[in-house]
């Protein structure tokens, strides 16, 4: 599955969909950019998180 790109302007907070995902919450950030934590829409399992 392909999730579409995010445009750079895009404000990611939680609540925000990208695909079948959802960010619920930014669980860091540092040299190679700000992490976030999504899941996905009705699944169950441990989650993924996005490098933006």
């Amino acid at each position: 599955m392909t999730v579409p790109s995010t445009p750079r302007n895009m404000a990611l907070t939680p609540g925000t969909r990208l695909g079948v995902y959802e960010v619920t919450a930014k669980i860091g950030e540092g040299g190679m950019g700000e992490r976030r934590r999504l899941k996905a829409d009705g699944r169950t399992h441990d989650g993924t998180a996005q490098a933006v």
